[in-house]
């Protein structure tokens, strides 16, 4: 029964990680896609990743009163050179089939943008 709990436990933790604000983000790639289970907590650690391999994530959330992310307008900034490397906005996130996302690259020392806004998977 233990092992039924564990395995259950399991494929639970797998899904809800599928929902939520999915990131990979090194020294040398950031991919990013925040949709509608994306919490002020997650927006916040993203930003501290972001900071940490040099980019500077600036973005302005719209939550409802239950704390659910309606929209959010963001900027990407390479932090060396102040260079923006790209901007969004978007409303209807409550809807789950609408997301934002980016994928920034860094070759030579400076980063680039790949796609910001609506990246294809």
């Amino acid at each position: 029964m233990k092992l039924i709990h564990i395995a259950l436990f399991a494929v639970i933790l797998f899904a809800g990680s599928e929902v939520c604000a999915q990131q990979t983000i090194t020294a040398e790639q950031a991919q990013v896609t925040i949709n509608s289970t994306t919490s002020r907590q997650q927006l916040a650690d993203l930003r501290a990743s972001l900071d940490q391999v040099g980019i500077k994530f600036l973005y302005e959330p719209e939550f409802d009163n239950n704390r659910n992310i309606l929209g959010i307008r963001y900027q990407l900034v390479d932090a060396a050179s102040g260079t923006i490397l790209g901007s969004h906005e978007i409303h209807n996130l409550q809807n789950p089939a609408v997301k934002t996302s980016f994928r920034l690259a860094k070759t030579s020392g400076s980063w680039s943008a790949a796609c910001v806004g609506t990246c294809e998977d």
